[in-house]
């Protein structure tokens, strides 16, 4: 047994299990590892799992039925089995995926958050404290301007296009904003067909937000070039938003983590917290048909997906992306790692 589970008790052990037996929890826990290796990515599959991990345990162990029912020490496996799975779960997920970040409460950005604590590839973690990411600051109370100012933030580098700057600007005091500007030409493709009278369906949004996010890899390369630059010439906190901090932010915050050895699959689960985090304006709702509205205020694991595929094909992957379209050369992307990477 693996020594890092072997609290959960030995064979031996399932005999204190009322209706339990050496036998019986033998074969629950052979059916873990398979389980744990290939549920732990997403709750639809984790339940999926559970389902058959139990089934097949308890076929194992209950090959007789009673008048066609399952025999009792079926519907006992069966429990452990799940129980057993979910205990795994709840207790090596959060060290097999990586520490999360950390969500700072703020009552004016609701999807303010440090970028720091992930582990990367080789074992060592992203710094905290360093860089954050966020959706606008211009509601920010007086309250979050104090936080801001505490946690030493001197740099805020703006992705949103001109108009949403125009229409929600914001001016801090001991904070110097960085325009990145990448307009939001997914908003200008809606319009058009808007225009035409044409309402996209739930597919035809997810694609349009698939080519948007296509565009952040082929068109804006060198705004995120100058991104990646900024946070490596100024060794202060920094932190960078667009409007609702998903999109544009989000892709930048997945090349960032990518540039200091942070895998994809933790690079993906920060990616979606926005979806747990993020509260938009409440002036904005009921606007827009409710099946396109609820596609661009989310984010989806294929919108991130269609950024790497175009970084994988269309750019040799990553590596050569960060040093060919992005402008980083080596030295910059060691000297960025170690900034903010620490043992």
């Amino acid at each position: 047994m693996n020594k890092d589970m072997s609290h959960f008790g030995s064979q031996s052990d399932a005999g204190k299990v009322p209706g339990g037996s050496s036998r019986h929890w033998a074969v629950v826990w052979r059916g873990l590892p398979r389980t744990i290796a290939h549920g732990l990515d997403s709750r639809p599959k984790m339940r999926r799992m559970f389902s058959l991990s139990a089934s097949k345990n308890s076929a194992m162990l209950a090959p007789n039925s009673v008048d066609g029912k399952p025999a009792p020490c079926k519907q006992v496996t069966d429990s452990l089995a799940l129980l057993a799975t979910m205990a795994v779960y709840c207790l090596f997920k959060p060290a097999m995926s990586s520490s999360p970040a950390v969500s700072i409460r703020l009552q004016g950005a609701s999807n303010f958050r440090d970028l720091g604590g992930y582990r990367t590839q080789d074992q060592r973690r992203v710094k905290s404290g360093q860089v954050f990411r966020s959706d606008h600051l211009a509601a920010l109370s007086a309250q979050d301007l104090d936080q801001l100012q505490a946690l030493g933030v001197r740099h805020s580098l703006d992705f949103r296009g001109v108009a949403e700057y125009t229409a929600t600007p914001y001016d801090i005091a001991g904070v110097q904003r960085v325009a990145l500007t990448i307009e939001p030409t997914v908003i200008a493709r809606m319009q058009a067909l808007v225009a035409q009278g044409i309402v996209p369906s739930t597919d035809e949004t997810v694609e349009l937000m698939r080519e948007t996010y296509r565009d952040f890899v082929n068109c804006n390369a060198g705004t995120f070039g100058r991104f990646l630059k900024h946070l490596l010439e100024h060794p202060t906190p920094q932190v960078f938003h667009c409007t609702a901090g998903k999109d544009r932010t989000g892709f930048a915050a997945a090349l960032l983590l990518s540039a200091l050895g942070v895998d994809r699959a933790t690079i993906e689960h920060d990616y979606l917290l926005t979806n747990a985090l993020y509260k938009r304006d409440a002036r904005l709702e009921g606007m827009g048909h409710p099946h396109v509205m609820k596609v661009l205020w989310q984010v989806q694991p294929e919108f991130l997906q269609a950024a790497f595929e175009a970084v994988d094909t269309q750019h040799g992957g990553m590596h050569d992306y960060l040093h060919g379209a992005v402008g980083l050369s080596p030295q910059e992307v060691s000297e960025l790692q170690q900034m903010l990477v620490q043992d």
